[in-house]
């Protein structure tokens, strides 16, 4: 296995665990968000978003690289690796084993994508909840009527 492929390994097992530790800070978090809390949250909706951002050729080429291994390379590998083991044709059994990596490094890429989506959506939705609560909770002092109104006669 090559740098590349345990570099896209670590990193997706990296964000996974973000996701996973945010997910258990909001199912014991309060009801509303502090300020400071909220600019973390913000803070880090926007990382999220810059890094989905700038990771968009790279997931686009990813998804490239996966449908053709899917499409083209493993039937054709399939057809041929008994004959290339029985032959012990070792540089088409070594292509074949860089193009595998090469389509695993791949799908890791579109998993980084996928969870760098995931923390993004939990935290909009983390800050959207908050701002639901927050109305509901703030007392609705404007709201109610005013001291002239017929409703308040007598009082």
């Amino acid at each position: 296995m090559d740098d590349e492929f345990r570099l896209r390994c670590a990193e997706i097992r990296l964000r996974l665990h973000e996701v996973d530790r945010t997910i258990e800070q909001i199912q014991t978090g309060p009801l509303d968000l502090t300020d400071t809390d909220r600019k973390r949250a913000e803070d880090g909706m926007d990382r999220m978003g810059d890094l989905i951002a700038v990771s968009l050729k790279g997931v686009t080429a990813a998804r490239a690289k996966v449908e053709a291994w899917v499409d083209h390379g493993r039937p054709s590998a399939e057809a041929n690796v008994s004959d290339w083991k029985t032959d012990e044709r070792f540089l088409d059994l070594n292509a074949r084993a860089d193009d595998v990596e090469a389509y695993a490094s791949a799908v890791l890429e579109l998993a980084a994508a996928a969870a760098r989506e995931c923390a993004h959506a939990v935290l909009e939705a983390v800050l959207a909840r908050s701002d639901a609560n927050r109305a509901c909770l703030r007392p609705k002092v404007a709201a109610l009527p005013p001291r002239d109104h017929p409703t308040n006669e007598g009082i």
